[in-house]
């Protein structure tokens, strides 16, 4: 199938599960970007806390830190004053007593031009200041003294903290300690005990550095013994930020570092750097992440379970709407969705096709409705093994498919028609049964005076009904048989209305007596039913017959013409024609209903008749249908005293050697061969004296029909036929013109 119709839609499903997956992603995120949020949050405030817990220590340090630098800045005038007033120093190892004794680093000598005379240093340097050097400008300075932040020495490129005293004489005493010692003194008075403080107060807190104003590292403390080189992850540009900054560290996502700027009376004095090792709390976070995940899967899961679950309730539900049990081929209901969106595409040669398995009501009756669904069954495969991805095939009802097809031209139309056709012509062998299945289909042209599915199917059913009789298997409807059809269904409304006893005076009968030909008395008389019409006047027995049949009318129409039968039998009773029985033709529809054989009798003891007053016709086409069941009702009709007779023998199916084995009383030689009698110039050609004397070998009487001339009774009596009817003698007459010519025969019985 092709079609393409959505009887469950999957976007009712896709939809809601593409939706819930969305939402539940971007919760899931807002659930953990929200917790690791807050987690920070919490750390960056556990860090200010601490940072301004602790800035009152780092205050403190820092005022020790001035006060001990302003005692190194004494110690050196100090010591450079009394190296120059009080020591007389005449050579280096001199000088390096005394540097000993003041406990300085090194200890220089300048005249007044600049030159160094005398120092500390390894080696004697004959080395001379110059423009733009510290000492140089002190030279031209009236200061006594000079205390220098520290420096490298120009000569060493080793940093000190250097102080200097001009003599009387005008030479410059240099001293200076060590810039590694006086920062190793200051950090182990400054910012230590804090940075410990703050460590032990938090165990999350791995590292602590504290940096002052112009990048100067004071003090830092933490695991040092790590693989993790916290000072190379120190980023400058965020020392010298005014403002508090935390983030997780670019190179070590494990680690959460914070800027805390240290304020004291309102200026800053540095910056305490922090690192906070979060490998624990992101375990923890990521196992509550997944725990949240794992409740919020569970619950989708639920949630999409308990959807799916409906959707294949609803889908089943669907199946029931829309797909034939049996056939599993789409159904009439889910055509009425298929045909729109078949009938708005653009192609120019659409058609609808029905298809109807002929006489199917015949095979349920003869094999079972089991056998029945299983012809239904292999139906729809051989359907479905001609069809290509244009087409469409549905069971529309009954023993009826529609077939939704278009083409490119007339010739590929007319293929495809042909190759449905072939694939029936292969018998179907079902339960060990081989029977070939003949079908017809009904081809509507759609166009676009056909806007519904209705219109355009009841032009097939139209079509199919009105050509059933015809021996082929393709039927094109056209206009002239939808007027065939609106007067069938007119007819079908008034056999309806005499069936309901609403206007049975439209049904009457007329009476073709039988003469006996050896005793020339009537014997008996053929009803022959008549309809009058009020929109048609006068139908013909054969049309409505075939109407009545076709539309399954006939078993209760029957039963009118037997009733009315019979009422005439009562009055020819009540006139004093006893034995005088009247022949009602039946068809195999009849025959084959299981209350015929009970409704036939109870009609007869209604009108307080017996079998003797009632014989019944069939045809020999009749026994196709059914002869094994046909013949067991016969045989029970028989046995209540019904005369049974075949009629129009010669033109069916069936041989001497058929009726031999059927329960019946007589024969009525088809008028084909009567006629014969009438233009045959060689008796000898002429064969109903061979059926004659067959019938008789068997114990049949015989009836000929249609006598109408002189040398057809003639050879008939010559022959010993035994009963002729024909407008030879009469007419078909009324029941009110019956009497007085029974009566003018003088042929009634004496009671």
């Amino acid at each position: 199938m092709n079609m393409n119709i959505k009887v469950i839609d999957k976007r009712t499903l896709i939809v809601p599960i593409l939706i819930s997956i969305i939402v539940f992603i971007f919760l899931g995120q807002f659930v953990y970007v929200s917790i690791r949020d807050h987690f920070y949050n919490h750390v960056r405030d556990l860090s200010i806390h601490l940072a301004r817990g602790y800035s009152y220590s780092i205050q403190k340090t820092l005022n020790a830190e001035s006060l001990i630098e302003q005692l190194i800045e004494d110690k050196l005038l100090l010591a450079s004053e009394t190296t120059g007033l009080y020591t007389k120093i005449e050579d280096r190892s001199s000088l390096l007593l005394y540097a000993q004794t003041l406990r300085v680093d090194e200890i220089n000598i300048y005249n007044p031009q600049g030159v160094l005379v005398l120092s500390t240093m390894p080696e004697d340097i004959q080395w001379q200041t110059f423009e733009g050097h510290p000492i140089y400008d002190f030279i031209q300075r009236p200061d006594r003294s000079m205390i220098e932040d520290i420096r490298p020495n120009h000569v060493t490129k080793i940093e000190y903290k250097y102080g200097y005293y001009k003599l009387d004489n005008g030479d410059i005493i240099q001293i200076g300690l060590l810039a590694s010692k006086i920062n190793e003194l200051v950090g182990s008075i400054n910012t230590n005990n804090a940075l410990h403080d703050i460590l032990n107060s938090n165990s999350s807190i791995t590292f602590a550095c504290y940096y002052d104003v112009g990048l100067k590292k004071r003090s830092c403390l933490g695991d040092e013994e790590g693989e993790m080189n916290y000072e190379s992850l120190i980023e400058d540009d965020l020392i010298n930020q005014s403002e508090v900054i935390g983030s997780v560290s670019s190179s070590a996502p494990s680690l959460y570092e914070l800027y805390v700027p240290i304020m004291i009376n309102r200026d800053k004095t540095g910056t305490l750097i922090l690192f906070h090792e979060m490998k624990e709390q992101n375990d923890a976070l990521t196992q509550m992440v997944y725990l949240g995940f794992a409740v919020l899967g569970i619950m989708y899961f639920l949630i999409a379970y308990a959807y799916i679950v409906h959707f294949n309730k609803n889908k089943q539900l669907s199946q029931v709407a829309y797909i034939d049990d049996l056939t599993q081929l789409p159904n009439g209901l889910y055509l009425q969705k298929a045909f729109n969106q078949f009938n708005a595409r653009t192609t120019i040669n659409k058609y609808l096709i029905m298809l109807n398995i002929d006489e199917f009501r015949a095979i349920n009756v003869t094999y079972g409705y089991q056998y029945g669904n299983e012809v239904l069954v292999e139906t729809a495969k051989r359907l479905k093994r001609v069809l290509d991805s244009s087409q469409s095939v549905f069971r529309w009802e009954g023993d009826r498919f529609v077939v939704l097809t278009d083409a490119d031209t007339q010739a590929d139309h007319d293929e495809f028609t042909s190759r449905i056709v072939s694939q029936f012509k292969k018998a179907f062998d079902i339960y060990d049964v081989k029977k070939t299945i003949k079908v017809k289909l009904g081809i509507v042209p759609l166009n676009q005076s056909i806007a519904t599915l209705q219109q355009a199917v009841q032009k097939a059913m139209i079509t199919l009904e009105y050509e059933r009789m015809i021996d082929k298997d393709i039927f094109i409807f056209n206009e002239d048989i939808a007027s065939l059809m609106t007067r069938e269904n007119d007819i079908v409304t008034e056999l309806q209305e005499i069936i309901d006893d609403q206007h049975q005076d439209r049904l009457s009968l007329v009476f073709q007596p039988q003469l006996d030909l050896k005793t020339n008395r009537i014997i008996g008389v053929e009803a022959l039913s008549r309809i009058k019409s009020t929109q048609y006047g006068d139908i013909n027995p054969s049309e409505f017959i075939d109407i009545a049949e076709r539309h399954y009318l006939i078993y209760e129409l029957g039963k009118v013409i037997f009733n009315k039968a019979m009422l005439t039998i009562n009055e020819l009773k009540a006139l004093g024609f006893e034995d005088v029985r009247v022949a009602v033709n039946v068809s195999g529809i009849q025959l084959l209903h299981d209350q015929f054989v009970i409704e036939l009798l109870a009609l007869l003891n209604k009108h307080n008749l017996t079998g003797k007053n009632i014989e019944i016709e069939i045809t020999e086409s009749i026994l196709m249908q059914d002869m094994h069941r046909i013949n067991r009702t016969l045989e029970h009709l028989r046995a209540h005293g019904i005369a049974i007779s075949i009629d129009d023998f010669g033109t069916g199916y069936s041989s001497f050697f058929t009726i031999s084995e059927l329960h019946i009383d007589s024969i009525k030689i088809n008028r084909s061969f009567v006629r014969q009698i009438y233009t045959q110039m060689d008796e000898q050609k002429m064969i109903a004296r061979e059926i004659i004397q067959l019938a008789h070998k068997l114990g049949l009487k015989i009836v000929a029909e249609e006598v109408e001339y002189d040398k057809e009774y003639q050879y008939l009596l010559k022959y010993d036929c035994d009963y002729i009817q024909g407008y030879y003698f009469c007419k078909p007459l009324s029941s009110q013109d019956l009497y007085p010519f029974l009566q003018d025969r003088n042929i009634h019985t004496q009671k």
